[in-house]
């Protein structure tokens, strides 16, 4: 073991374990199997479904027999991601863990700790003979990194607790009470073509060096989006100079703030020039506009191959309006918690294709009706457009409690054993309790974790230190929950 003699080195130990079976998303299916028959060989109750979520129960320690049910939650996917120069099949292959004083990670991939260290404290907190604790139910859920499905379709119907600790928060002494709910929409429509004209000549425009970021965790810093600051030029250029569009490409993923975006434009060879110019201008006017949080924001044109054909006016009057009057960025703030959204909409990703524009995009709310609200919105503007959205991927969020008595037991037991006041939070990404609450009428949830650093890329880490204190933590909570 890499970890051996580290404390806590009962969590140390499963985590181990749970890193040396593969589990990325949808291929859970060993270590599912790896925890019902840790739990049979214990005598635990278990059961699990076809998707590979998990629940295992464990009756109360001595003296805690009577006690309210509490539920552990953590999820047991990963996401795989490595360097490009390491060598490694997340299909197979165990990872490669290290330590370098405080520090644990992987060799040039993804540690996983995001969510095997929530998954390996619950274990221990099974395993554990001299642990004092009520009722345990403890639910390990699937592929939560590709839009928590496994906790969407979770029977709950043989679950009794109404209190919940979820163990994938990924900063010590902040608690969250709270996350939003979550929509995708896709709208898909044909494009129609025109023959360039005559005398055009073809230029290529980019956006790139933006920060982007998370739509749930980095909206709130206000970042440009990408695909919108191109359509902004895009409509400026056809209002001044006549440009026809010919492609627009930006973003990536749904839950990512856009960095990059490009596009080609057809113009006459006469306002080449101008056109040039005029970019040149928007890029400056772009940079003062973001001067604070963009510092590398760049806006350029090239001169490209000539281009046969450029998309008609009437699809172009579909996609700029798309883009620029679909609600963007952050729609409202909570005010019940500081430096929190509420609301938020993310223009994702816009795609030119032969048979199709595709424009993606991402909402969230912690309130369900504002979430609803927006997608009303959607739901206008693309009728007025003439153009149809598909709605995915929908989850409840998880509204703010004004009493709670979880929340009040670990504030009371990390005051004793950090001599100060927890910093109590609310997440504008998504989080399962949302999708249990939604399940379960009146779960009163927390969530909490130990540091973790630079998920979902190579180079995540996790603090030994800071694992430990989050598991003694854990430990005097359950104590306190007769």
């Amino acid at each position: 073991m890499v970890t051996k003699g580290i404390e806590p080195t009962y969590v140390l130990y499963f985590f181990e374990k749970i890193c040396s079976i593969p589990h990325g998303s949808r291929n859970e299916a060993e270590l599912c199997a790896y925890i019902c028959d840790f739990a049979k060989e214990r005598g635990l109750w278990c059961r699990s479904d076809e998707l590979f979520n998990v629940v295992v129960k464990k009756p109360g320690t001595v003296g805690y027999e009577s006690g309210a049910p509490l539920m552990l939650q953590a999820h047991i996917d990963m996401v795989c991601e490595k360097n490009n120069d390491t060598v490694h099949d997340f299909t197979k292959d165990p990872l490669k863990l290290k330590v370098d004083g405080d520090i644990l990670s992987a060799e040039g991939t993804t540690l996983g700790g995001d969510n095997g260290i929530g998954a390996a404290m619950m274990l221990a907190a099974l395993d554990s003979k001299d642990l004092a604790h009520p009722p345990l139910e403890c639910v390990f859920t699937s592929q939560e990194e590709i839009g928590l499905i496994g906790a969407n379709a979770l029977d709950v119907s043989d679950l009794s607790a109404k209190t919940l600790i979820n163990l994938d928060a990924g900063t010590e002494g902040e608690f969250i009470v709270s996350c939003a709910g979550g929509c995708r929409t896709e709208i898909r429509f044909a494009p129609e073509w025109e023959t360039t004209p005559a005398g055009y000549v073809c230029c290529e425009l980019s956006v790139k060096g933006l920060l982007g970021g998370h739509s749930g965790g980095d909206i709130i810093l206000e970042r440009a989006n990408a695909n919108i600051l191109m359509a902004r030029a895009i409509d400026q250029l056809a209002q001044d100079f006549g440009v026809r569009l010919v492609s627009i490409n930006g973003g990536a993923m749904d839950n990512a703030i856009p960095r990059e975006c490009s596009s080609k434009i057809a113009c006459t060879s006469g306002d080449e020039q101008r056109v040039l110019a005029a970019i040149e201008q928007l890029q400056a006017t772009y940079q003062k506009e973001y001067r604070h949080n963009e510092k590398t924001l760049s806006f350029t044109a090239k001169k490209c191959e000539a281009q046969s054909r450029v998309l008609a006016d009437v699809t172009v009057n579909k996609i700029i309006p798309l883009l620029l009057l679909t609600p963007s960025g952050v729609l409202a703030r909570s005010l019940e918690m500081e430096d929190l959204v509420e609301t938020s909409n993310n223009v994702a990703v816009i795609k030119t294709k032969d048979d199709a524009i595709v424009i993606r995009l991402s909402s969230r709310s912690s309130v369900d009706s504002r979430k609803d609200f927006v997608i009303q919105r959607i739901k206008l503007l693309c009728r007025l457009l003439g153009v149809e959205p598909t709605f995915s991927g929908v989850y409840p969020g998880w509204e703010f409690a004004p009493n709670s008595r979880i929340r009040d037991v670990i504030k009371q037991a990390y005051l004793e054993q950090y001599g100060k006041e927890p910093l109590i939070k609310g997440s504008h990404g998504g989080l399962e309790p949302g999708i249990l609450g939604s399940k379960i009428p009146g779960l009163d949830s927390v969530a909490m974790g130990p540091n973790l650093y630079g998920l979902h890329a190579p180079g995540e880490h996790a603090s030994l230190s800071s694992l430990d204190r989050t598991w003694t933590l854990l430990k005097n909570v359950l104590g306190k929950l007769k």
